[in-house]
């Protein structure tokens, strides 16, 4: 027998979601344990996180590109990562 857990959220924000979710033929459920289950896989939340208003700066979003890369096998978890096409030669001609 699954054992089940109880969420504590706001009550507006939960009924936008279920009328999201619905929309979709989903249930709230079904939706949290989706969700779990990728960032359980993944290792990773499963979709962007983005805070209104404000675009990552450069140094973020290498990082961000960089750690993608890397969970999807793209590049090896000791890749050097380079901040210029000079620093990268630089490294090459070492």
């Amino acid at each position: 027998m699954m054992k089940t857990t109880t969420i504590r959220m706001d009550e507006e924000l939960k009924r936008e979601t279920v009328s999201i979710l619905e929309s979709l033929g989903l249930s709230f459920n079904t939706y949290v344990a989706m969700a779990s289950r990728q960032l359980v896989t993944q290792r990773r939340v499963p979709f962007d996180i983005v805070v209104a208003g404000e675009e990552p700066t450069e140094d973020t979003r290498r990082a961000m590109i960089a750690a993608e890369a890397k969970a999807l096998g793209l590049m090896p978890d000791d890749a050097p990562v380079f901040r210029s096409s000079d620093d990268a030669l630089d490294y090459l001609e070492a």
